[in-house]
């Protein structure tokens, strides 16, 4: 009897079939043409050549003719819009955007007490949404000034069911250490950035879940790291401001503690590629997939990076010194850092759609 409910169940599960389509399976180089695969209940129960596999009776057909299909892309770094002043409309806009480009998994890096529910409803597939990790709100020198409220929070966050924590600038290295003690006592993870006062070597001890723009590494590569710490006029712009005294013979150094402490990096390259890069604000204004946004987002997006350039962030030989900190990135993997991809969307305007992998330049609060 419980055999025969399950062989009901199976059939009444909705079934998709992919026919004549190519298939990129991410397993290595290669692709594999003129496939079939059949989707059940949200799983890839079958793939083969279209000669072989039929599309079951009753199926969904797609045909792939011409087509590719890939496993869903993962954004590491994403940023839902935060706060109460955002229209539902817009958080889900901004979730149909991803799916639509083919970003089944985000992780949220800029949390919010409206995400947890967006998080569920993904879940249950009431929204159209990619799975969603949301951290906490940000952790950070202004809302974590002292242990006590620290030590709150973590405990806070943790009950209320935040997936992880999202660790800011500006927090002193007395309080860091308070947050990981009772992160690892209540067990949560946190992730984000590495504040000066906490540096690099500490925050890989300290096994941060992953560390996001490759942050605090410059600094560590300058040898003086070792016995002070940068204000934040010296280490500038993600340490862009101590390229020129990094030590490359460092990077094998870094990249093994990192890996020893299991410590993930989400370089987010294409945000140096978008704030001190080559594109031009108004050129990349006009790329086609500016279509999916609204002017006024486009414009507060356009302000605030134009607003960076002009601010003292891009100084004369940035450009030089992003392509550097863009080769260190490179070299870290090369030296055996574990990385993921991640990208850095804009706070005013969240534009999951783009040209490099649901990637868009970031705002001037880089999350």
């Amino acid at each position: 009897m419980n055999m025969l409910l399950l062989a009901v169940s199976l059939l009444e599960e909705p079934t998709t079939a992919f026919v004549n389509v190519n298939v990129v399976p991410m397993d290595r180089d290669r692709v594999l043409s003129d496939q079939t695969v059949v989707i059940r209940g949200g799983k890839i129960v079958q793939l083969g050549g279209s000669d072989r596999v039929k599309a079951p009776a009753g199926a969904t057909v797609v045909n792939g003719t011409g087509k590719f299909l890939m496993p869903g892309l993962a954004e590491m770094h994403a940023h839902i819009p935060p706060g109460p002043q955002v229209p539902d409309s817009v958080i889900e806009r901004v979730l149909g955007l991803f799916v639509l480009n083919g970003v089944t998994t985000v992780r949220g890096m800029l949390g919010d007490p409206r995400h947890l529910p967006y998080r569920e409803r993904a879940a249950r597939g009431e929204i159209l949404s990619p799975l969603i990790y949301t951290s906490s709100p940000s952790l950070n020198g202004n809302s974590m000034t002292n242990g006590a409220k620290a030590v709150d929070s973590v405990r806070k966050y943790r009950q209320v069911g935040y997936d992880f924590m999202k660790v800011h600038p500006g927090i002193r290295r007395s309080v860091f250490d308070s947050i990981v003690t009772v992160a690892e006592q209540v067990g949560i993870r946190f992730a984000g950035h590495v504040p000066l006062d906490v540096g690099i070597e500490r925050a890989l001890e300290a096994k941060f879940w992953s560390i996001d723009h490759l942050d605090g590494f410059m600094e560590g590569l300058d040898p003086a790291s070792s016995g002070r710490r940068f204000s934040g006029e010296e280490a500038g712009f993600f340490g862009l401001g101590r390229v020129m005294q990094a030590d490359e013979s460092r990077i094998a150094m870094l990249a093994a503690k990192a890996k020893a402490s299991g410590v993930w990096m989400v370089p987010t390259e294409t945000l140096m590629r978008h704030v001190v890069g080559d594109f031009n604000v108004e050129e990349m204004r006009q790329w086609p997939e500016m279509r999916y946004w609204s002017k006024a987002g486009i414009d507060a997006w356009a302000q605030q990076t134009n607003g960076m350039r002009s601010g003292g962030r891009r100084r004369n030989n940035e450009h030089a010194t992003s392509t550097s900190a863009r080769n260190s990135s490179r070299d870290f993997t090369r030296a055996g850092s574990v990385s993921c991809s991640g990208r850095m969307p804009p706070r005013s305007g969240t534009f999951p759609a783009s040209r490099s992998a649901a990637s868009w330049p970031t705002s001037s609060t880089p999350g």
